[in-house]
């Protein structure tokens, strides 16, 4: 006679906004690393295209949340968005202080599409879930995000690198992460 084996199932993961949340507690900042940072690399290695600054990018923002310096809040939006736009401002950071030491590159942050970039990220169902609102968006305001967002951009260099006034530039990023916040609306 067998008996049936009875089915426990898993526990839930917490989602990137709990976790964010919970960052003093150093098991959540663990998970949080778990699943934030291969992410993270990838774009901070797409900026600033050194491993060894990328790393610093990476483990500047994860001792950013560590100490409480950045606190995710219902109003910042998607959590992964978050985490990218303080990635960015760290490589940033990193990148004009390399600059000014002689060892960034001469051409600067990488000119790709970061829609490719996601896409070979796509087997994380957080970066699918923005790749797929992300190609929602026109190709216009796809260039504009990667460019002011991923590439570090300021408005300044946007409105130059586009040949447009600097306060259009602004009002394009701003309306681009606006379709992009209703386009991961619509995919969640």
């Amino acid at each position: 006679m067998t008996q049936d084996i009875p089915v426990v199932p898993e526990p839930a993961l917490p989602d990137l906004a709990t976790l964010l949340a919970s960052t003093s507690d150093p098991v959540a900042l663990r998970d949080l690393h778990d699943r934030a940072a291969p992410l993270l690399q990838a774009a901070a290695l797409r900026l600033l295209r050194d491993g060894e600054a990328a790393g610093e990018a990476v483990t500047a923002v994860f001792v950013q949340l560590w100490r409480g310096q950045a606190r995710f809040g219902a109003a910042d939006g998607e959590p992964l968005g978050w985490l990218l736009a303080l990635l960015r401002a760290k490589a940033v950071e990193i990148y004009r202080r390399r600059q000014r030491e002689g060892l960034a590159e001469e051409e600067g942050f990488r000119e790709a599409s970061f829609a490719d970039d996601l896409a070979r990220l796509a087997h994380n169902q957080a970066v699918a879930g923005f790749h797929a609102a992300f190609t929602m968006l026109d190709l216009e305001h796809q260039q504009i995000l990667s460019l002011a967002y991923l590439d570090g951009l300021s408005h300044a260099e946007l409105a130059q690198r586009l040949r447009m006034p600097i306060g259009t530039a602004r009002a394009a990023a701003r309306a681009g992460l606006e379709r992009l916040r209703h386009a991961l609306e619509m995919t969640s």
